[in-house]
């Protein structure tokens, strides 16, 4: 309801995206409010890499890839170290070990560039 009354607050369209994402379906349904977000708040990596993922899992690939470059080239490795094994929750951990396990991939493939 608080989205629906305001549709441009980017707290709302963030925490609805991360919703989609920790969700088994509509996951790329957090593509719009990210994208959204990603114009709001350029130079946070975290918004970056959940748009990398939700890109990954609408199998955008190349979009997704060049998301993952720019939160990489805004600190992503800060964000992944916040959390990596010892970080805050369980469902937190899972969703960045398959978005590291995407890079490792992409990585291998030399699709990934530093």
């Amino acid at each position: 309801k608080l989205f629906q009354q305001e549709p441009d607050n980017v707290d709302y369209n963030y925490r609805l995206a991360t919703c989609y994402l920790n969700t088994f379906t509509n996951r790329a349904d957090a593509i719009s409010h990210l994208e959204y977000i990603s114009g709001k708040r350029s130079k946070d990596p975290e918004i970056w890499y959940y748009l990398g993922l939700a890109y990954q899992y609408g199998n955008r690939f190349d979009e997704a890839i060049a998301a993952y470059e720019k939160a990489k080239s805004l600190g992503l490795s800060k964000l992944l170290a916040k959390y990596g094994p010892t970080g805050s929750s369980r469902k937190a951990r899972i969703t960045v070990w398959e978005a590291r396990k995407f890079v490792l991939i992409l990585e291998s493939e030399g699709k990934l560039k530093y």
